[in-house]
């Protein structure tokens, strides 16, 4: 009856109503219908509705639906059961039908209200938990700090002093940042501060703090309302990109941007107080063999031991920079750091320097360290170090002046031999100025001369005639014996400035070979050459074999073999009589790729020379697998000859090996007839030298191979005498003079 009165009343309110006869089927029913509200009476069958509230409360769903629990009991203890089984209300018997509809209503009210607030503070929840960030309270008249437990949680703090009578945070605060903490707070208004927290592991995190002032207007007291934010991963990261900024990835050292800021810093500390320092610019020597020969993981590892002993040298007192932790900070505070510029380029900053001979000191620790064997793998490699010192205030007072006098000293102990130091001098100032004002002026002269385009490039098959106004080909015969005919030239460069008049192959060549421009000008010179060596098919005795001469940079460029082949064709230059002299180290920097350039040029029918044989590597087994066609033996052993049995034995075995080896010997440096005597003893060879002939210009040297023609042809016997013959000068003026050729007589 109970049942039936309800069920009509809410009917006739709006509501739709099912029934359930007793505890067991109201469980069942309500997993199936899922009701937006439950009435429930106290006594029923099987079950009574405390059992039942306590069971609908467990299901899904049941935690938030509102439970009005009907009862005609009105002791207290019963209503406290009810609402311990979880009630969300209760109404006593007889039942008031008319205001029951208007209970519910304004419990499902009350419920979406609570649902609302669930699923607001759920998504507050999920976002402080996705952002890291924890609210607190902080009483400032009771001094009661509440930290909720989800909070502390989210930091990664224990829960434990959630509410307390002091700040929560405070025995976790790091103790370099827990005086800042306390000034903030006892402030007591807004503030924002970053501070760290030290976990029970041990583990830093970074929080950023901010809070404001809040007048309770219920209690009328003052509270600091704020929130903590873990912000750990923003810290690390801003570290990262100030590491890549300010660090080199490979080597961890600090890298040229920290170095501009870092001697600003140290040098205007140095001018207000009086101080010395010096810089030390290090470049490794042939550090390049290392990458060609063992690749360059090995140069990496290589480049990381060095920085590693770099930083070692430093005298132990200073703070050496390296990435990690708070890296930038130690570093600009420090008084001696170890930077890497880039490739093999090293900086060490010495602060504090009482004289410069303690900074001759540890550029001599340095390079005794670096001259050390270095492990790379399984194979132990040794490498130098060249190493320029400028000192201030002698040498300059702003970074930029003492980085360029340290790097110029560095190229002056470079040039004098290598594993060394060298401080700056005036001298080497002028040496360094020279190098770049003969760089601008070769280059200046390679575009004149139609050899450099305007970017940078050369043009190919550029015009010869306008670079023979500073440009020219000289040519050296090679004369075979014991035959004494000419069996070819090799062609050597001359430069004529119009600003400086000739200059030595020896200092333009270097310098073009470091800049690059060697490959611009060896094309011009492999180009002029061949089609010197086809005019001369047709105005020479005999057709004359051209050597070149391949610069390291040159023939590893990726075209290189096409280039030969494209000038052959041009040219209409027999392969056969263009020979290519390369030398040693060039060949053994990277032997593979060595060996498959060197079958390419045999394959177009070139010959190829290896030049100063003996000098270099002298590894023998690269003989017997790479297709060489002659050895020309370094002048070097040529002058004793004579006078140096050791001399003489050395070029024997040389010859010796040669023949062994069915490889055809050219002999340069040949002056003395001492020397061609010992010479001749070993059979076939071609002999190149100021005994037969010096480097001459294009004009002289047919007019040379016609009278040594002509003198063989009258005598049998190829040797030498000076005698007096006219050939024409090579501006084609019709002037002539006398010149001394060695000819046959």
């Amino acid at each position: 009856m109970m049942r039936l009165l309800t069920a009509e009343a809410l009917f006739g309110a709006g509501y739709d109503v099912v029934e359930a006869a007793d505890g067991s089927e109201a469980v069942d029913r309500f997993g199936e219908l899922a009701p937006d509200v439950v009435l429930l009476d106290v006594v029923m069958p099987e079950m009574d509705g405390y059992d039942v509230c306590r069971v609908l409360r467990g299901l899904p769903g049941g935690a938030a639906t509102p439970i009005l629990m009907m009862t005609g009991l009105d002791d207290v203890d019963s209503i406290h059961r009810a609402y311990e089984a979880g009630a969300t209300d209760f109404i006593t018997k007889p039942i008031n039908y008319s205001l029951l509809g208007y209970r519910l209503r304004y419990l499902l009210r009350a419920a979406a209200t609570f649902r609302e607030s669930c699923e607001t503070a759920a998504r507050l929840a999920r976002a402080q938990r996705l952002a890291r960030i924890a609210h607190w309270e902080l009483d400032l008249q009771t001094g009661h700090y509440h930290h909720p437990r989800a909070g502390l949680e989210i930091l990664g703090l224990s829960p434990a002093e959630r509410d307390a009578s002091t700040f929560g945070l405070a025995p976790a605060i790091h103790p370099d940042d827990r005086d800042r903490v306390e000034v903030a707070l006892a402030g007591r208004e807004a503030h924002q501060i970053e501070y760290r927290v030290v976990l029970p592991d041990g583990t830093e995190k970074y929080l950023h703090q901010e809070a404001e002032l809040v007048d309770d207007e219920l209690t009328g007291r003052a509270r600091l309302v704020g929130t903590a934010q873990d912000v750990t991963v923003l810290r690390k990261a801003e570290r990262q990109v100030l590491e890549l900024a300010y660090f080199d990835s490979l080597t961890g050292l600090p890298n040229r941007t920290f170095l501009r800021q870092y001697l600003a810093r140290v040098l205007g500390n140095a001018e207000r107080d009086g101080k010395n320092l010096a810089i030390l610019a290090l470049d490794l020597d042939l550090f390049k063999r290392v990458n060609d020969t063992l690749g360059h993981a090995a140069g990496d590892a290589l480049l990381r031991e060095v920085a590693a002993r770099v930083t070692s040298c430093i005298r132990e007192g200073d703070m050496v920079a390296s990435a990690g932790g708070n890296a930038l900070e130690r570093a600009l505070t420090s008084d001696s750091v170890a930077a890497r510029l880039g490739g093999d380029e090293f900086v060490v900053v010495l602060g504090g320097i009482r004289r410069p001979e303690d900074a001759a000191v540890v550029a001599r620790r340095i390079a005794d360290r670096l001259a050390m064997g270095f492990t790379l793998g399984t194979a132990e490699v040794f490498v130098s170090s060249s190493i320029g010192i400028a000192t201030f205030p002698e040498n300059g007072r702003d970074a930029a002046s003492l980085l360029e006098c340290a790097d110029a000293a560095m190229y002056h102990a470079k040039d004098s031999g290598r594993n060394g130091f060298q401080f700056f001098t005036p001298s080497i100032h002028e040496a360094a100025k020279r190098r770049v004002e003969l760089e601008n002026t070769l280059r200046s002269a390679l575009a004149r001369s139609g050899i450099l385009g305007g970017h940078g490039e050369s043009h190919r098959g550029g015009s010869s005639t306008r670079a023979l106004s500073e440009f020219e080909l000289h040519y050296q015969p090679k004369v075979e014996i014991p035959s004494g005919r000419v069996s070819g030239a090799e062609a050597l460069l001359r430069w004529t400035s119009p600003e400086r008049g000739c200059v030595s192959p020896a200092e333009f060549v270097p310098i073009a070979e470091d800049t690059g421009l060697i490959v611009p000008l060896g094309e011009w010179v492999l180009r002029t050459a061949c089609r010197q060596a086809k005019e001369w098919e047709a105005t020479a005795p005999t057709p004359l074999r051209v050597a070149v001469n391949v610069s390291a940079r040159q023939f590893r460029e990726p075209g290189f073999c096409a280039l030969v082949a494209d000038v052959l064709r041009e040219t209409g230059l027999a392969p056969n009589l263009l020979e290519l002299e390369i030398t040693e180290g060039m060949v053994m920097q990277d032997t593979a790729t060595s060996g498959e350039v060197l079958l390419a040029l045999k394959q177009l029918g070139v010959r190829i020379a290896l030049d100063d044989f003996g000098t270099g590597y002298s590894s023998l087994s690269y003989l017997t697998k790479l297709p060489i066609d002659a050895l020309k033996i370094d002048r070097s052993f040529i002058t004793n000859l004579g006078s140096a049995a050791k001399s003489e034995t050395i070029t024997a075995a040389i010859i010796g090996l040669s023949r062994g080896l069915d490889i055809d010997v050219v002999v340069e440096g040949v002056e003395t007839e001492a020397q061609l005597d010992f010479l001749g003893q070993y059979g076939n060879a071609e002999i190149q030298g100021y005994f037969f002939a010096k480097p001459m210009p294009v004009a002289e040297v047919v007019a040379w191979c016609g009278v040594r023609e002509a003198r063989l042809a009258e005598s049998s016997v190829a040797r030498p005498t000076e005698q007096e013959t006219v050939a024409p000068q090579p501006s084609g003026s019709g002037l002539y003079r006398a010149v001394k050729v060695r000819t046959g007589t």
